[in-house]
């Protein structure tokens, strides 16, 4: 089994978190499932999950 990768957040996404929950009651369960890709397969080099990509944007541009 390969070794999990830690997946960390910010305050701030913690703060969204807790908001978005009392509106969206699944955000919970998406989010548990997303922390469980990124964790196991970050990268998606299994290609088993469909992410979109960001659009024009540049290499190195992101955040």
């Amino acid at each position: 089994m390969t070794p999990l990768f830690s997946v960390r957040t910010t305050p701030h996404y913690e703060r969204l978190g807790r908001r978005l929950t009392r509106h969206h009651p699944d955000f919970d369960v998406l989010e548990g499932r997303t922390r469980e890709i990124l964790e196991t397969d970050p990268t998606n080099h299994t290609g088993q999950y469909h992410i979109k990509k960001l659009v024009g944007v540049p290499p190195g541009e992101g955040q």
